[in-house]
């Protein structure tokens, strides 16, 4: 409920964000045996900065607020990463870990799981960017619509770590901005 009062003078309707949430918290609500899964190590600070691609190798960086948690949160963040970073192959390197995990941890829900996180992902960027009220009004509202956008493209098309289609469609994040150069970024925004 924070999140649509902060997003209260973007331009996103209270509705349609409340509508979202309100979806994800009954899968919550629905699964929420499937969540209680022992907390493992996880980065727990995965930014773009922590970040090193290379081909398909993925490396990270930055190792200080390691902690106990959910892989799939870890993962989620990093495909929100990797969608501006390598959007061409984010989804498959995920779907990739996520399969790893899964085996190696015995997790039959990870599945699950990931379609929460991977939606959660895009919904704290934008909270985090609702709070950059001394940027430029128009890239605050860029950032935090683009970021709110990631949550719902993961929500409706969630990761599938079998068959064809993979689900979670790489999907411009507010980190895509950064690759472009100020001042034509202003521009941009």
């Amino acid at each position: 409920r924070t999140l649509v009062l902060r997003m209260g003078d973007l331009p996103l309707g209270s509705d349609r964000v409340s509508a979202h949430l309100d979806e994800m918290i009954a899968f919550v609500d629905a699964n929420r045996a499937s969540f209680g899964v022992p907390p493992r190590m996880i980065h727990g600070d995965l930014d773009r900065k922590n970040i090193v691609v290379s081909k398909t190798q993925v490396s990270l960086l930055d190792w200080a607020d390691l902690g106990n948690g959910d892989y799939a949160f870890d993962l989620a963040m990093l495909k929100f990463m990797l969608d501006s970073v390598v959007p061409g192959s984010s989804s498959t390197l995920i779907r990739e870990q996520a399969r790893r995990y899964r085996t190696r941890f015995g997790d039959d829900t990870l599945e699950l799981r990931l379609r929460f996180f991977l939606a959660l992902a895009g919904l704290i960027h934008a909270f985090q960017a609702c709070d950059d009220t001394g940027s430029f009004k128009p890239a605050r509202a860029w950032r935090v619509r683009t970021s709110y956008l990631h949550s719902e493209a993961q929500w409706r098309s969630p990761l599938k770590l079998e068959g064809e289609a993979t689900g979670a469609p790489a999907v411009r994040t507010e980190q895509w901005a950064l690759d472009i150069d100020q001042p034509l970024r202003g521009l941009y925004y």
